[in-house]
């Protein structure tokens, strides 16, 4: 699996250490733990979710599938 995640329709914004990401098509705000965001902007359909966690000196292959699962359920992805 490699992972894409969503680009259009959103707003982003970093606050402190942490991305918010304003959803135009769903009037949603959501703010996203650095290791999460950091896995979105890493999953642009070229890397593999092995590939991702190693891109991440701080993540292991779940840390990223449990980013990759707030992502989807965020429709984010």
């Amino acid at each position: 699996m490699n992972p894409i995640a969503r680009r259009h329709d959103l707003e982003e914004q970093t606050v402190d250490d942490e991305i918010v990401i304003y959803d135009l098509r769903t009037d949603r705000a959501h703010c996203l733990h650095p290791l999460t965001a950091k896995v979105r902007e890493l999953a642009d359909g070229t890397r593999s979710i092995k590939q991702i966690a190693l891109a991440l000196p701080e993540g292991t292959e779940d840390d990223v599938w449990a980013a990759i699962d707030a992502l989807a359920d965020a429709d984010l992805l």
